[in-house]
């Protein structure tokens, strides 16, 4: 406390005790309801730190793999790495919403382990049981950890070419699929725009906080071009962003499948960067 001083007097009693605040004495005898009220209000604070943990005062690192980042009111950006072989790490970005039914687990992690960690993150935190989870494509930055929910039995909703694909590659599949368009109730919409960096990828519109999760369709601000994978429709990426910003012209923040949220000027950098591609 600035300006304040406690004088401790041995030879007095300890209802004496003084406190000298700004070159005066409280008087002795009022010592006591002072150290109260001082008591009350750090316990006050002490109560209300664990709710600041997980709400929107902070990202949370949860270990050295994961961490949580505040993204909108019941929206949270969680961050899962991977260590690639040539010893890169790769940070992937998914979704943690709160709805009054429940939480919606966009995208799993990389592995069953870090969507353990999760869930686990979850029950502690926001204390509302995994009502739905949505695999945005079929790579496994997306659904890695697909099998804990399944085991769970937490439906998991996908588009059908994410199922086919899973199938094929011998992965366990979601087992709520759609076609173009699906919407989980007031909550989220998931849309299908067409191929691009996957040939299943899918984006989810939030309504209520017009937050598009782009997934790996989408690129952050940092990237100068659009890099493929094996499965990649490099031709159809930018017509298939071009249909995302149609379908939803009033975005606030849009998040990247990997790097850091931006708002809608994310959609036409990434329609750009295939532009570009296109043209060399």
């Amino acid at each position: 406390m600035a300006g304040k001083s406690i004088v401790f007097r041995s030879d007095t009693p300890a209802n004496r005790v003084e406190i000298k605040s700004e070159g005066q004495l409280v008087q002795p005898g009022k010592a006591g309801a002072y150290f109260r009220r001082l008591w009350v209000g750090l316990m006050g604070l002490c109560l209300l730190a664990p709710a600041y943990a997980h709400d929107d005062h902070g990202p949370t690192t949860i270990n050295s793999d994961i961490r949580i980042v505040p993204l909108a009111k019941n929206v949270w950006r969680h961050v899962t790495d991977e260590v690639m072989p040539d010893g890169k790490r790769v940070p992937a970005n998914g979704l943690i919403v709160k709805t009054k039914n429940g939480v919606i687990l966009v995208d799993t992690g990389w592995s069953n382990e870090q969507t353990k960690v999760l869930l686990d993150w979850i029950a502690r935190n926001i204390k509302l049981p995994v009502t739905a989870a949505v695999v945005t494509h079929s790579h496994n930055d997306r659904m890695g950890g697909i099998s804990v929910l399944l085991d769970k039995k937490i439906p998991v909703h996908g588009v059908n070419l994410t199922a086919q694909l899973a199938q094929q590659n011998g992965k366990p599949q979601p087992d709520r699929t759609f076609e173009e368009l699906e919407k989980l109730g007031n909550d989220m919409e998931l849309f299908y725009p067409g191929k691009g960096h996957a040939p299943d990828n899918i984006v989810v519109w939030l309504p209520e906080s017009k937050i598009i999760f782009g997934g790996c369709l989408i690129k952050s601000a940092d990237q100068t071009s659009l890099v493929p994978v094996k499965d990649s429709d490099m031709a159809a990426w930018p017509r298939s962003v071009s249909r995302v910003k149609t379908a939803y012209p009033k975005s606030r923040i849009v998040v990247p499948g990997h790097g850091e949220p931006g708002d809608a000027a994310l959609l036409d950098h990434t329609i750009r960067l295939g532009g570009a591609t296109q043209a060399k």
